[in-house]
Order: structure tokens, then sequence, then C-alpha cells
């Protein structure tokens, strides 16, 4: 099962430590297992929906959910992070402090646990960040791995002004400095799905904004999950989704500051990110169901095996019963039937 746990997210490491010590005939069956079922990456928000508390819900989060984001990381102009995670003061009063022995149960649960930075209300990135940015950004998220235990690193920045391409340069910069210190750290991306969008040749503050960071990190990147909601009508539906994957996973150019960026996602890296229910987000929900169909349609009669799906969030979906993680719940436990 540590194994198992471990494949989901960082495969290359693993199957390199693994070497020889395994069976080969064992070690495809657990490959085969890691890629049939429906990974589910969920985010976890003190501050969000909980019943009764987020103290409460973390240990108890349906064991559908393969990996959990704790949300968010904030940071200011100097790059200096700071813990928008906990929900323990007047402005948040749910008493909740994350812990290292919160973290080490639930690796204990057999998950992947990564933090995430920014979120819809985090900083805003410009692009003209210099480098003590960098080195302080990537020296707080050390001391925080090491502080909690965490597997890794979600970056969720969804607020940007100025040169996108600058913008991606900075991040990539911190996914270097992050992945020099901590070699076998997990690092995750959660663009919105304008971000990565290969209708459009051009990398702008609308659209592609996050393209040129998956051209630049892809090898560094574990899963890219991109939010289906909070967009449009026309594209929140299975028949986009299903259009959408393929055009990743096929690969498309774009161009920033007259660079071209190729964004090419291997379906085992890809996610996509649907709200756990219709409270989850101002529009963009499907019914579980269809989301896990879709998943299904595209392994088989695409031949695109998604990494899985993401959802907002975990509280989310404790109080719409659970209905996200009990429809990838039943198209695993039929997987493991078949």
């Amino acid at each position: 099962r540590d194994v198992e746990r471990l494949l989901v997210l960082h495969p290359i490491r693993y199957l390199d430590d693994l070497g020889m010590k395994c069976v080969l005939g064992v070690l495809v069956l657990v490959l085969a297992t890691a890629h049939a079922k429906i990974n589910l990456n969920g985010y976890f928000c003190a501050s969000c929906p909980s019943n009764p508390t987020p103290v409460t819900l973390l240990p108890t989060i349906h064991p559908a959910y393969t990996t959990v984001i704790i949300s968010f990381i904030g940071w200011d102009t100097n790059g200096t992070v700071s813990n928008s995670w906990d929900c323990n003061d007047k402005t948040c009063p749910k008493n909740f402090t994350l812990t290292p022995s919160m973290v080490k149960l639930l690796k204990a649960q057999n998950r992947v646990v990564l933090m995430s930075l920014g979120g819809q209300d985090g900083a805003i990135l410009t692009g003209t960040e210099p480098a003590s940015f960098v080195t302080n950004m990537v020296t707080g998220l050390v001391n925080i791995s090491r502080t909690f235990g965490v597997d890794g690193f979600d970056f969720d920045i969804e607020n940007r002004a100025g040169d996108v391409v600058a913008c991606s340069q900075v991040v990539s910069s911190v996914i270097n400095g992050i992945k020099a210190a901590l070699p076998s750290a997990i690092i995750t991306l959660a663009p919105q799905m304008p971000d990565i969008y290969p209708d459009i040749a051009e990398a702008s503050l609308a659209f592609n904004a996050q393209a040129p960071l998956v051209s630049l990190q892809i090898k560094n990147l574990n899963a890219i999950q991109v939010q289906m909601y909070n967009t449009w009508a026309q594209v929140e539906t299975v028949a986009y989704a299903l259009q959408y994957a393929p055009a990743l996973v096929k690969g498309f150019t774009v161009t920033g500051d007259t660079t071209e960026f190729s964004v090419q996602i291997p379906a085992g890296q890809l996610y996509l990110g649907y709200p756990a229910s219709q409270s989850g987000a101002g529009s963009g929900f499907l019914p579980p169901g269809q989301v896990v169909g879709m998943v299904q349609t595209l392994a088989t009669q695409y031949k695109i095996p998604l990494g899985g799906l993401m959802t907002w969030c975990i509280g989310w979906d404790q109080q719409a019963g659970w209905q996200f993680a009990t429809a990838v719940a039943a198209a695993n436990a039929n997987m493991t039937e078949a």
C-alpha cells in the first residue's frame, strides 16, 4: 500500500528506489493497479464548511481521497511565506491549527499530503520579483516541508499582473529551488482552465497564462490539476472535457514575448478538477457520476487514462454526503471486481 500511494504522484523516483528489489511481475501488477483506478485529489480548507469542525473532518476524510491538499500558503512582496491555512482567530474562529501529527495521520492512511500556495484570494504575482523573492520563498517552503512532513507543494497561482512569461519564470525558479533542496518533493499545479487553453496560440493574462510554466516545468510536475469551473457555460460540460483533455495530451504551441512554448501533458499527469458540490464554486458543477463516466470514457474510448480527478473541496463533499468521493470509490470498486 505504501508503494502504491507513492507511485500515484511520484512514479519515477520510487521506481528507481525499488530497482531490482522487486520481482518484475509484482511491479507490473502494482503499476497496473495505480493506473487503473481513479485517483482523487481534494483540497482541505479549514475555513470552508465542515461537520462539525475541520479538526474532526481531517482524520475522517473519505478513503477515496488519495491526496489531501491543505490550503493555503500565503506570501508577501518579499517572497516570505505566511500561514493562511490555520483557522483559529477572530477572522476564522474554528479552532483549527495544523500540526505535524495531523499530517502523519493522513500519510498513515496511505494518502499523499501537499500544501497549496495561492488560491482565489492569494497574493498577486507580477513577474518583476527580485532574486531574493525566490530565495525567500524557497527557504520558507522547505521549512514548512520539514516542519510538517508534507510530501510537497501545489501551486494554485490565480492572481497575476504584467508579463505572464516573467511570472512563469518566477514560479519555475521557485520549483527548481524546491527540487534542489528536496529532490523527492511532489509538485503540482492547479491552473484555471483558460490558463491552459489550446484553442488560442498566444499567452496572455486572459488565456494561457500558465502555459509557459507548464512548458518549462513539465518534467518536474507530478500533476496538472485543471480547474474546469468558474469559467463559462459552453466549456463546463462533459462534451468539452472530452475535447479538452485529448488536446492537452496531443500538445499545442503558444507564443509569449516572441518565444514559442510547447505544451504537451502526458495523460498520467493530467487531472481535471470539479466542484465537490453545487456550493463548491460559482459555476461548473457536474453530477459526480457524469464526471467519473467522462474519465472512464477518456480511458476506454480515447485511450487517455487520466492521472485522476481533483475537487474543491473536501469539506463541501462531506456536506453533500461524500457524493463525489462515493462515485469515485464505486468506480474503483467495479474496476477491482473486473
